[in-house]
């Protein structure tokens, strides 16, 4: 965490997408987050909603970018678990492995930004994940579009890492005309559905 309360895998992610999909606009970002502030832990909630507000200004590439944020901060946090628990998610039935994955997401996005409130269920092989206070929907006049891609990609990618075949799409955002940020999580194979 870093002292705003921002985890350094959502900045580290976000920095990493930038580069991938914009790599011209790199050296703008790097205004707010720079590779010494990440590491040393001095980015603050200004910066990065600094960094997150123009990024929303870049059109189609703001949907690609936090996409792909979600996804490598997914697969930088299973390459991160011990082979253990990588084995233990191999074994376990597919309808337990979704509530326990549920249950990581949860604690993932509330590292990610530390005033993240989430609650997240999975009942008879769907889910749904809630979010209050995300930076990417703190705005002040409502969006046209859904702005909370980066957990949608998050929940999806960590899922589908872990042999779950899920789709995630958003059902609800704050920041376009809702009160939270609410994704739902839909099984495309019928193995998750027992319990």
């Amino acid at each position: 965490m870093t002292e705003g309360g921002i985890g350094r895998l959502l900045l580290a992610s976000l920095h990493q997408a930038i580069t991938e999909v914009m790599p011209t606009r790199l050296e703008f970002y790097e205004t707010w987050l720079t590779s010494s502030a990440m590491r040393d832990g001095r980015v603050g909630r200004g910066a990065l909603g600094a960094a997150v507000s123009f990024l929303r200004g870049e059109g189609t590439q703001y949907a690609a970018t936090v996409s792909r944020a979600g996804a490598l901060a997914a697969e930088w946090t299973v390459a991160g678990w011990s082979p253990a628990r990588r084995s233990l998610f191999r074994r376990t039935p597919e309808w337990l492995r979704a509530r326990l994955l549920l249950r990581h997401v949860r604690d993932l996005m509330q590292t990610s930004l530390a005033a993240t409130e989430v609650t997240g269920r999975w009942r008879r092989g769907a889910g749904e994940v809630s979010l209050v206070r995300s930076v990417f929907c703190d705005v002040r006049d409502p969006m046209p579009g859904p702005m909370c891609g980066y957990y949608a990609s998050v929940v999806e990618s960590l899922m589908n890492r872990c042999g779950l075949d899920v789709e995630v799409s958003i059902s609800e955002c704050r920041a376009y005309r809702g009160k939270a940020c609410t994704l739902a999580i839909a099984t495309r194979t019928q193995g998750v559905r027992a319990a």
